[in-house]
């Protein structure tokens, strides 16, 4: 059974995600459209015999009373069940193993519950790699006109780093590990500075200190040398997000203003939603693409996802409300932004930190497994425009090796934009 209301398997899934990520095996759990309304999907390693179980009763699946290898096909709507429940213990003298009791509870309960369903994958990884060249699968009617750092190498331009495109360019801290700087913006609590957003994992690496430099990488491919762009204003990892904030010198600021600041990159924020189309402009991007490729879409806007990285605490993080795209991102895009059209308007909706590789298994098919890979993007409506549960630490400035910092309620984009 499929639920017409999207807020009733968020429910569900706020609820149960505690039990069913008691296996280490399960990646991620994830509210998915299905034909009649909404379903739960679990993704799980591939060949662990994790298995939906249509036998395991509401009142077990309620109280989380099924084993780590067991999903339940049905799980029950919480604010609902429990007032079912709440009436059926009243009315019942509740004897074990009694079959009437069983039966009765059955036909009292047995409604109210959404239908889970299970895709099993390989691993979990980062979209990094210094190596991987970018693929993309977009039409070429959502692009924005750049600079193709395939075949313009003789554009006159003072930076060889502005040959790649807004959205695109190169950064990285002092480590090898290179992604995409996906938005330059101004924010309303710290006027007259210009600053970038890419990824947490690509502005600290295994070092996170405000106020460290963030670079343009040497060699990739055009810079001869490594140069200093900015330093570290602000980076942090919670449920929601993995970011971090660079905030540019004066030499960066006057250069990406005069080369960027226009009205054709001035995006807004959106709100992300299944099935919505989606873009992004990710390192090594080019105007190369198959005419012939789907446009990606949304697959969930909230997921709950399990991604293994050494650089996290245990070597792994849990992360809440999540964007799902099937296969829209490789090698460098990390720290660019998921970008959708919406009347002619770019709106920006996700930042991009990571991706899921792994095969759907489903015993109903009659062919071999199916290869699938989902990106995975933070809600950028949870870093900007809205206050921060707790507050958050920024740089202020570096004087005589010494670092002063203060703290944010919140990041403000001037103008409500990605740009003014």
């Amino acid at each position: 059974m499929s639920y017409n209301s999207i807020k009733q398997a968020n429910e569900v899934l706020e609820y149960y995600e505690t039990l069913i990520l008691r296996s280490e095996k399960v990646k991620y759990i994830a509210v998915v459209d299905s034909e009649n309304g909404f379903k739960i999907e679990v993704g799980c390693d591939i060949g662990n015999n994790i298995t939906i179980d249509n036998d395991i009763s509401l009142i077990n699946a309620y109280l989380g009373d099924f084993p780590q290898t067991k999903i339940p096909g049905k799980l029950p709507v919480p604010s609902e069940f429990k007032h079912k429940l709440k009436f059926y213990l009243k009315n019942s003298d509740c004897k074990e193993n009694s079959k009437s009791n069983d039966q009765m509870r059955n036909e009292s309960l047995n409604k109210f519950y959404v239908s889970t369903s299970i895709v099993e994958f390989k691993n979990s990884s980062r979209n990094d790699s210094e190596k991987s060249g970018f693929k993309n699968r977009q039409e070429k009617t959502l692009f924005i006109d750049q600079i193709n750092p395939d075949t313009d190498l003789n554009v006159d331009i003072p930076d060889p780093w502005l040959i790649y495109p807004y959205g695109g360019l190169p950064i990285n801290s002092d480590l090898e590990e290179i992604g995409s700087l996906g938005a330059i913006f101004k924010l309303l609590e710290f006027p007259c500075k210009l600053f970038g957003l890419s990824n947490w994992h690509i502005l600290t690496g295994f070092n996170e200190k405000l106020g460290q430099p963030i670079f343009s990488p040497k060699n990739y491919p055009y810079g001869s040398q490594q140069i200093e762009r900015g330093h570290l204003f602000w980076a942090n990892v919670n449920t929601n997000h993995e970011a971090g904030i660079v905030e540019f010198n004066d030499p960066t600021s006057d250069l990406l203003s005069e080369h960027f600041l226009k009205e054709e990159h001035n995006w807004s924020l959106s709100e992300p939603k299944i099935g919505m189309e989606v873009f992004h402009f990710g390192l090594t991007q080019s105007k190369k693409n198959n005419k012939n490729s789907e446009i990606p879409k949304i697959h969930s806007v909230n997921a709950t996802v399990r991604i293994v990285d050494t650089r996290f605490r245990n070597s792994k993080r849990i992360f809440k409300n999540q964007i799902l795209v099937p296969q829209y991102s490789s090698g460098g895009a990390s720290g660019s932004l998921m970008l959708t059209k919406q009347q002619d308007e770019t709106k920006a909706i996700g930042l991009n930190f990571a991706s899921i590789d792994g095969f759907i298994v489903d015993s109903n098919l009659n062919t071999e497994d199916i290869k699938i890979t989902y990106s995975v993007a933070n809600n950028l409506n949870s870093i900007f425009n809205t206050s921060f549960k707790k507050k958050q630490e920024v740089f202020i400035n570096n004087k005589d090796n010494i670092i002063t910092t203060s703290f944010a309620e919140s990041f403000t984009l001037e103008n409500q934009k990605m740009f003014k």
